[in-house]
C-alpha cells in the first residue's frame, strides 16, 4: 500500500479480550488506525487459547490471538484502581474511539462509563460487544459460541435426526466482531459531524439472530404464513446414507482427493445433467413418479457419488463450474494458503513475528484504494507499555513504580 492509509489519524483503545471485540480492532488496525491494545497485566484470555507452536502454552504465540491481534500496540493496565484509572482517562481524552468487552456496569464501576468517558472527550465513540448487550433480562449472563447458536435458532443446522446443531469455530463471535466495526464506522462518522459522542451498543447474539444463524429467515417465513420452523419429526427413512434432501445433489461428496461440497437447487437440474451426462440420471429426472420414490432418490444419489468419485476435486469442480454447477472443492488450511486465486487477490499475508516467527495469516476482508497495511505482527504482552505511557508524559521511575504495583 502507498499513501495515507484510509484510517490513518484514527485512534482506538481496545479494552476487549475474547474473539469479537477484538477483531472488530483488528478491521481498523489493518485499514490504518492506531490502536492500542490495553490488556489486564495478565494478558487477554485470547492468549491462553491455542493453537500453539509448542505443547506449553505460550501468551506469544497463540494462533488465534496472533490472527486476531496484528498491527495493534499492545500495553497492560489495571483501570480498575485508583492509579490505573487515571492513566486510562488519559488515554481516553486523546483517543477518538474505545471498544470494549466488560460485562455490562463494570465500566460505571470503575467511574468510567460512558457520560465519564464524553466528560474527558466530548466526541468519543464507544463500542461495547457483549453477549447480549447493555440491557434487558440477559445482560449479565455469560455467553459462548454454541450459547448464542442455540438462542438465535438453530433450526437451520441439523443432524440427520433431527437434533440441532451449531457450526464449529467462532463465526458466531467473527459476526458480531465485524458488525460491530460497521456500526463503530458509522457512529465515528456521526461524531465527527455533530461534536458529540456515541455508544454503541452491540451482542453476540443480535448479531447471530440477525444473520449467520438463518433464524431470521424463519422469523420472515411466520410472519407471512403463519409456520413455524419446527423440525421434522425423525422417521426410519432417515438415516446418514439418506439425508432430507430429496433426490437433488446437495452437501459434501466424496473425490479420488478428497471432498467437494455441492448446492443443487431445482432451476440447477439441466446444469447438473449437462456436467455428469448420465443418461439414466436424465431419465429418472425426467420421470416424475420414479424422482418421487425413495428408490430413484437413491440411484440418484449413487449415480452422482460414483461420478465424483472418478475424478479429483479440481476436475470435478471445473467440469461442474463449466456447466454453472455450484461444485466446490473442500480444502484445507495449508491448501488454502497456496491457492492461486487467494494468493493473487491477496487473502492470504505472510509476516514474521519475534518468537512464533514466520506467520501466514488471512489478509484484508475488503479491498479499497489506500485500504489494508499489515505494519506489524500482534504485539507481545505489554510490548508497547514504555512508548505509549511515555507519549502520555510519564517518566522511567513512573513507570518502574507502577510495574512494582501492577497498575500496568
Amino acid at each position: 500500500m502507498t499513501g495515507v492509509a484510509l484510517l490513518d489519524g484514527v485512534r482506538v483503545l481496545e479494552f476487549a479480550t475474547g474473539v469479537a471485540g477484538p477483531y472488530a480492532g483488528k478491521l481498523f488496525a489493518g485499514y490504518g488506525a492506531d490502536v492500542i491494545k490495553i490488556e489486564p497485566p495478565e494478558g487477554d484470555e485470547a492468549r491462553q487459547w491455542g493453537p500453539f507452536l509448542t505443547p506449553t502454552p505460550d501468551p506469544d504465540t497463540s494462533a488465534l490471538f496472533l490472527h486476531l491481534n496484528s498491527n495493534k500496540r499492545s500495553i497492560t493496565l489495571d483501570p480498575g484502581c485508583n492509579s490505573g484509572r487515571a492513566l486510562a482517562e488519559r488515554l481516553i481524552s486523546s483517543a477518538d474511539v474505545v471498544i470494549e468487552s466488560y460485562r455490562p456496569g463494570t465500566l460505571e464501576a470503575w467511574s468510567l462509563g460512558f457520560e465519564k468517558m464524553k466528560a474527558l472527550n466530548r466526541s468519543i465513540t464507544l463500542t461495547s460487544v457483549t453477549p447480549f448487550g447493555q440491557d434487558g433480562p440477559y445482560r449479565d449472563y455469560r455467553g459462548s459460541e454454541v450459547v448464542y447458536w442455540a438462542l438465535a435458532g438453530m433450526n437451520f443446522t441439523r443432524e440427520w435426526d433431527g437434533r440441532p446443531v451449531s457450526l464449529g469455530g467462532n463465526l458466531a463471535q467473527y459476526q458480531a466482531g465485524n458488525l460491530a466495526a460497521a456500526a463503530t464506522m458509522a457512529a465515528l462518522i456521526q461524531a465527527e459531524a455533530t461534536g458529540e459522542g456515541v455508544h454503541v451498543d452491540a451482542s453476540h447474539l443480535l448479531a447471530q439472530v440477525g444473520s449467520a444463524s438463518g433464524a431470521m429467515t424463519y422469523l420472515v417465513a411466520h410472519a407471512y404464513n403463519g409456520r413455524t420452523s419446527a423440525p421434522p419429526r425423525p422417521s426410519p427413512e432417515r438415516t446418514p446414507t439418506r439425508p432430507p434432501f430429496g433426490p437433488l445433489p446437495n452437501g459434501t461428496f466424496r473425490c479420488v482427493d478428497g471432498a467437494v461440497m455441492v448446492s443443487t437447487l431445482g432451476p440447477w437440474v439441466p446444469r447438473m445433467l449437462r456436467a455428469i451426462g448420465d443418461a439414466e440420471l436424465s431419465a429418472i429426472f425426467g420421470d416424475a413418479l420414479r424422482l418421487a420414490e425413495p428408490a430413484g432418490a437413491e440411484r440418484v444419489n449413487e449415480i452422482a457419488s460414483a461420478w465424483f468419485a472418478s475424478r479429483s476435486r479440481a476436475d470435478a469442480m471445473a467440469q461442474a463450474q463449466a456447466e454453472g454447477w455450484p461444485v466446490t472443492a473442500v480444502q484445507s488450511p495449508s491448501e488454502l494458503a497456496g491457492d492461486v486465486h487467494f494468493l493473487e487477490r491477496g487473502a492470504v499475508i505472510e509476516s514474521e513475528h519475534p518468537v512464533a516467527g514466520r506467520l501466514f495469516q488471512p489478509g484484508p476482508p475488503f479491498h479499497i484504494e489506500a485500504g489494508w497495511s499489515d505494519r506489524h505482527p500482534a504485539p507481545r504482552l505489554g510490548e508497547h507499555n514504555a512508548e505509549i505511557f511515555m507519549e502520555l508524559g510519564l517518566t522511567v521511575a513512573e513507570l518502574s513504580a507502577y510495574q512494582d504495583e501492577r497498575v500496568i
